[in-house]
C-alpha cells in the first residue's frame, strides 16, 4: 500500500533531527518510559504536604484554589512547550514547516447522561509539512499535526445529579500512530488555554483528584493531589479508556468520599497506537476557574507529499486507502476529575496513509 514503508524509514534519522530542532519537542518511544507510558511537562506536587505553590495540580488547583497553573516560559516550566508560542493555531511550531491542511471537527455526546446528540466544541486539526531537503535533512517530508479543544458553555445533561453540567476535556488521545517514531509537544496560543501536564504512549487516559478534604472531597478541586493519585501512572497495566474511580453510577453521583484508587487503577498500558495527552479544558469547571480551550498540541512524524484535497478526503480500505481523515482517530476524555461522570467521545482525525484500521473501538459513555 502506498506510503506503507514510511513509518520506519526514518528511526534513526528522524530521532536525530528531532534532538537539534529544540527541546520544545519530546521524544514517546513505542515502549513508553520504563516504569510509565507517560513523561512529565510540568512538574507537580507527588505527596500530601508537598509544595503545590507553582504547579496548577493538573488544573485542580486553578482559580480558587490558590494554585494555578503556571504559563510556560523560556526559563521554566516549559517542558514540552513551544516558547514562545505561535500567534496562532495554524502558525507553525517550527520552522521550515508550511501549512497544508485544516479542518474543524464538532464534539458530539450522545450517552445515557444526554438526551439525544448534544454538540459541546470543537477539535481544530492542523497539518504541518517540511520536505525532506528542508534543514534539518531528512530522509523523507515530516509532518507535525496539531490539534486544539475548544469547548461551549452549554450543559450536556439535564439528568439526576447531572443537570446543568458542562463537559471537560481532561485528555485527548490520538491513534493511527502505529509503530511510528513520534515527537510531540504543546503550545498555548490563547491566554485562556491550558496547559499540558503528561504526554503517553497509551490509549488510557488515567484519572486525576484533588485531596479529599471536607466538605467537598475534591468536587471543587484542590492546591494537593488526592491519596494514591500519580503524576506518571505505572505500567504495564489497564488498556481501558479510562481508569480511576468513577463518580457517577448512571446519573447518581457515588457518595462522598469517594474511595481513594488502589494501585490497578492508576496504571496504563503502553500501546504504540496512541498517544494522549493530559490537561484541564472546560468553559466553567467545578475548580472556579474557566479554560475553554486546551492548549495546542502536537505530534511529529515521517509522512509524504499528499496535498491538502487528500489529507482531508476520508479514508476507506477499499475506495480511498490514501485518504487521512479517520474516524474516531481522536478521543476525548472526561475522567472526573472533580464532579463529573466518566465520558469518552471521537471524533474524526487527520491518520497517515498504510495505517492500521483505529482500535478499540469509541464506545458511549466511555
Amino acid at each position: 500500500m502506498k506510503n506503507a514503508t514510511l513509518k520506519l524509514a526514518v528511526l534513526g534519522v528522524f530521532s536525530m533531527a528531532s534532538a537539534q530542532s529544540g527541546a520544545a519537542f519530546v521524544n514517546i518511544p513505542t515502549a513508553g518510559f520504563g516504569t510509565s507510558a507517560y513523561t512529565p511537562c510540568m512538574a507537580q506536587p507527588t505527596t500530601i504536604g508537598g509544595n503545590p505553590t507553582t504547579f496548577g495540580n493538573f488544573g485542580s488547583g486553578s482559580v480558587g484554589n490558590g494554585n494555578p497553573a503556571p504559563t510556560p516560559t523560556t526559563s521554566a516550566n516549559n517542558t514540552c512547550a513551544i516558547v514562545p508560542a505561535p500567534s496562532s493555531d495554524i502558525g507553525s511550531p517550527e520552522t521550515n514547516y508550511a501549512f497544508v491542511a485544516s479542518a474543524t471537527r464538532p464534539i458530539v455526546i450522545n450517552n445515557i447522561y444526554t438526551a439525544g446528540n448534544v454538540t459541546v466544541g470543537n477539535v481544530f486539526e492542523v497539518v504541518w509539512r517540511k520536505p525532506a531537503a528542508s534543514a534539518p535533512v531528512t530522509a523523507t517530508p515530516m509532518c507535525i499535526i496539531g490539534a486544539r479543544v475548544s469547548l461551549t458553555n452549554i450543559a450536556y445533561s439535564s439528568a439526576g445529579d447531572l443537570a446543568g453540567a458542562r463537559f471537560e476535556v481532561n485528555d485527548l488521545a490520538r491513534g493511527g500512530l502505529n509503530g511510528l517514531t513520534v515527537d510531540a509537544a504543546y503550545a498555548l496560543t490563547t491566554s485562556t488555554a491550558s496547559p499540558v501536564y503528561r504526554i503517553g504512549r497509551t490509549y488510557t487516559s488515567v484519572q486525576h483528584r484533588a485531596f479529599a478534604a471536607s466538605p467537598t472531597f475534591g468536587d471543587q478541586g484542590g492546591a494537593l493531589p488526592g491519596t494514591g493519585y500519580l503524576t506518571l501512572p505505572t505500567t504495564p497495566g489497564s488498556t481501558a479508556s479510562i481508569n480511576g474511580v468513577n463518580r457517577f453510577t448512571g446519573t447518581t453521583a457515588n457518595a462522598l468520599p469517594l474511595s481513594n484508587p488502589v494501585a490497578a487503577e492508576q496504571t496504563a498500558n503502553v500501546d504504540d497506537a496512541w498517544v494522549d495527552f493530559t490537561f484541564d479544558a472546560n468553559a466553567v469547571d467545578d475548580d472556579g476557574s474557566s479554560n475553554p480551550v486546551s492548549a495546542m498540541t502536537y505530534v511529529k512524524i515521517a509522512c509524504n507529499t499528499d496535498t491538502a484535497a487528500t489529507i482531508n478526503s476520508v479514508y476507506n480500505p477499499t475506495t480511498n486507502p490514501g485518504g487521512w481523515t479517520r474516524a474516531d482517530a481522536i478521543r476525548l476524555r472526561q475522567t472526573a476529575q472533580e464532579k463529573s461522570p466518566f465520558i469518552s467521545v471521537g471524533t474524526s482525525g487527520y491518520v497517515l496513509p498504510g495505517q492500521p484500521a483505529i482500535t478499540p473501538s469509541s464506545v458511549a459513555p466511555f
